[in-house]
């Protein structure tokens, strides 16, 4: 009877709400009751298409003519003819045969349209009320004020984890931690990419793909029909979540960010698989080109959306451009790359390879405005978006040229024109890692030892190498500490370092300390994944997961070690590590599980603090660790 009695409450709040989602109410823990409401209503995916003016001028003409480098396509025709592409030819396989959406619970809207998936909740009976907050862990990200979607966030009460098999986010009560337990399921159709915190909103991103079989979870086979998914889920109650906003956009997720209450989201979808323009984002009348842009393949699609206002429309522009690459967001810019390896009549050879240039489009961000500014090129290529950098008005990059031949920064300035260079920077290397920090940048490059370059940029028309330090192995992240010192994460050999430089004396950088960890094929996804490195300046403190491979010889797993490493970390007293915590799962003395299971699924490879607690994650378990002497605390199973 309680049960029932707390079902119809749930149902009462929805539908007085006035909005449609599939939720289920729990009475019994381990025993839940499930009630799905449909989204039969479904989302919207015509969105306003953002029509570009030039940053000069708010004035623009039918065909989009004044704005500096792109053209407006007037029919879909004009992209037929324009990519030359064969509307009947097949763009696909087959169909896959896993994660298709499937719910034997789930009352199915024939009319419901394929951009509407369902949410369904599912509650453990506890208090979801807001309760008083204290010191606590955000993502790490590139630039202050930019926030960046990530699979755990926290806001000091409750932790918001994506499962692994990316299909659920729950919804964990962490205080006291003691006590902590899992309080709600969110169930999504999509497969969750990204997760954000906006005040007492939750913004889920979701990838999906359309066949003529419906809507599947991923494919291991092409789909022309990519589908993102933007739930905005209001956090007033944590039980009883309510769904404020959900909206469809065409494409596959590339990246996003939120700045203030803004959502900007970009997604791409090849040309050459269009076949009808319902598969485009916006109208085809509404797409614009990139100018003389010969290997245009991508439609490229930046969409912006206000999290607080529910009443303001979203807002898309599409560009089709060459395939995109890396992309940097400052507070009010976005930039995205591309390579251009020019025609091929124009290769220039160097060593039986052609040389490389990076092309930079620009768009400006102003709340729901985003626009077209301009476009530069620069030699070489990116390794990744740590190496740009926008500051002072001027945007900076590291190139490596002639595929590892030299290295190179330049500094461009509003109109993306070069104003500064360094080139020739540690001939036969390549770059590991970059990071730009004010008016200095930090290279590191590698063959066979690590140059650990600190680069002046205080003149933009005059960079200069200030200093060099030579020393085993390479970083392949470079964070920075304060404003003399640098971490620096890496390899060497078959151990995974930890480096902390001093450029307080910027002509000799020194390396104050390091430390090594494990033997050959030992592992840390912080090496290439920035989320899971967790730093406190204020707490000395360096959480990295880690995987330690002890014995070469170790078929069963007895010498690997996977879980997180605390670090104590600060010039005063270097590096040292306070503490291991462990994320391994007792198996059986003779099941074989080889070093890819330990590397990929036993390593924590998120963590955040709430106060004086650790909170490490893995794959399959939330653990809580006391930082005032690493005591375990306690363990919740995310399955």
């Amino acid at each position: 009877m309680k049960n029932e009695i707390i079902a119809m409450i749930v149902i009462a709040c929805v539908f007085v709400s006035g909005i449609i989602i599939s939720a289920s109410s729990q009475g019994d823990v381990d025993n839940p009751k499930n009630i799905i409401i449909p989204s039969g209503e479904g989302a919207n995916t015509d969105h306003i298409p953002i029509t570009f003016s030039s940053w000069e001028s708010q004035d623009v003409d039918d065909d989009g003519d004044d704005i500096p480098g792109l053209d407006r396509f007037g029919s879909f025709q004009d992209i037929v003819d324009y990519l030359d592409i064969d509307l009947n030819a097949s763009t696909g396989y087959g169909y896959p045969t896993y994660y298709r959406f499937e719910n034997q619970n789930m009352m199915v809207d024939e009319g419901a349209s394929i951009g509407s998936p369902s949410l369904s909740f599912s509650f453990d009976d506890a208090d979801g009320s807001s309760k008083l907050g204290g010191d606590y862990s955000s993502t790490n990200v590139q630039v202050d004020g930019v926030d960046e979607g990530d699979i755990v966030k926290t806001d000091g009460n409750y932790a918001y984890i994506v499962s692994s098999d990316r299909s659920t986010l729950m919804i964990i009560d962490v205080r006291p931690a003691e006590e902590m337990k899992i309080i709600t399921r969110i169930k999504m159709d999509s497969s969750i990419v990204d997760i954000y915190l906006v005040g007492d909103k939750l913004v889920m991103i979701g990838q999906s793909y359309f066949f003529e079989g419906g809507l599947y979870r991923s494919s291991y086979q092409y789909s022309n029909q990519p589908v993102i998914d933007i739930q905005v889920l209001e956090l007033n109650d944590r039980v009883n979540v309510t769904q404020a906003r959900n909206e469809t956009l065409k494409g596959h997720y590339h990246t996003s960010r939120i700045i203030d209450d803004h959502l900007y989201l970009v997604s791409t979808i090849s040309g050459y698989t269009l076949r009808a323009e319902k598969e485009l984002p916006i109208p085809a009348n509404r797409t614009y080109c990139i100018e003389n842009d010969e290997v245009s393949q991508q439609f490229t699609s930046f969409m912006s959306m206000n999290i607080e206002d529910n009443t303001t429309e979203s807002k898309v522009a599409t560009i089709l451009m060459s395939t995109a690459s890396n992309i940097y967001v400052s507070s009010g810019n976005i930039y995205i790359t591309h390579m251009d390896y020019g025609n091929h009549d124009d290769w220039v050879w160097n060593d039986g390879r052609r040389t490389q240039a990076t092309v930079i489009h620009k768009l400006s961000l102003d709340g729901d405005t985003i626009s077209y500014v301009t476009s530069g090129k620069v030699p070489g290529y990116l390794l990744n978006r740590y190496s740009m950098d926008e500051f002072g008005g001027y945007f900076r990059v590291a190139t490596t040229t002639n595929w590892g031949s030299s290295n190179q920064v330049y500094v461009l300035d509003y109109d993306l024109e070069i104003v500064g260079s360094i080139e020739d920077i540690a001939p036969g290397e390549r770059i590991y890692s970059a990071r730009f920090v004010g008016e200095k940048a930090y290279l590191v490059t590698f063959r066979q030892v690590d140059p650990f370059f600190v680069i002046d940029l205080s003149d933009p028309e005059d960079p200069e190498i200030l200093g060099e330090l030579k020393i085993p192995g390479y970083s392949d992240y470079l964070h920075p500490y304060d404003e003399n010192h640098i971490i620096g994460i890496g390899k060497d050999g078959r151990s995974v370092k930890v480096s902390l430089f001093d450029v307080t004396d910027v002509e000799n950088p020194k390396e104050l300390d390091t430390m090594m960890i494990g033997d050959w094929g030992s592992d840390s996804k912080a090496l290439y994944d920035t989320h899971a490195f967790l730093f406190s300046r204020e707490r000395n403190m360096l959480v990295m997961p880690m995987y330690v491979y002890g014995n070469y010889n170790s078929y069963y797993g007895q010498d690997n070690w996977a879980g997180a490493y605390v670090f104590d970390i600060s010039p005063e007293n270097g590096i040292t590590l306070k503490a291991e915590i462990s994320h391994e799962v007792e198996m059986e003395d003779d099941v074989y599980m080889p070093y890819n299971y330990y590397n990929y699924f036993e390593q924590a490879d998120r963590s955040f603090y709430i106060d004086d607690v650790l909170f490490t994650v893995s794959y399959q378990m939330l653990k809580a660790t006391s930082l005032d002497d690493y005591d375990h605390i306690k363990t919740i199973n995310l399955d």
